[in-house]
Parts: structure tokens; sequence; C-alpha cells
């Protein structure tokens, strides 16, 4: 081989590998950057779970007032239409 085209050869070779180098980099990044969306998501998980309890807590405390307020209106309600029915 020729002095020139082994010049070549290893021109190519030292682009390669720097080439190499590069996408080494980028890969490291992007392994990075899935890490710390696996952790944003993990943390969303999370927060839905916490939201989701404290909505049912919510509801149910809501429902437990509505009943207590609902049921002396119902009672009377019904007793009010017997009364009415009665006299009619």
């Amino acid at each position: 081989m020729t002095e020139e085209r082994l010049d070549r050869i290893e021109q190519t070779l030292n682009t390669l590998v720097g080439g190499q180098v590069r996408i080494e980099g980028r890969l490291a990044r992007v392994e990075g950057s899935q890490e710390e969306l696996k952790d944003a998501v993990k943390q969303i998980a999370e927060g839905h779970t916490m939201l989701q309890a404290s909505m049912d807590r919510g509801f149910a405390d809501i429902k437990a007032d509505i009943d207590t307020r609902i049921a002396p209106i119902a009672g009377a309600v019904q007793r009010h239409s017997a009364i009415l029915g009665n006299s009619a």
C-alpha cells in the first residue's frame, strides 16, 4: 500500500472513531433523559394516587353531609305528603 492510501485509511478511521465518540455522548444524554422521564412519570403516578385518595375522601364527606342534611328534609316531605294525601 502506498503511504497516501494508508493516510486516507487512517483519516477515515479517525473520522469513524470521532463519530462513535459523539454518538456515545449523545446516547449517554438520551439515557440520562430517559431516567429523568421515568422519574417524572413515577412522580405523576404517585401524585395521581394521592389526588384520587383525597378526592375519594372528599366525595365521601360530601355524601355523608348531604345524607345528614337530606334525610330530615326527605322525612318532612314524606310526612307532609302523607298529611296532604289524607286530607284530600
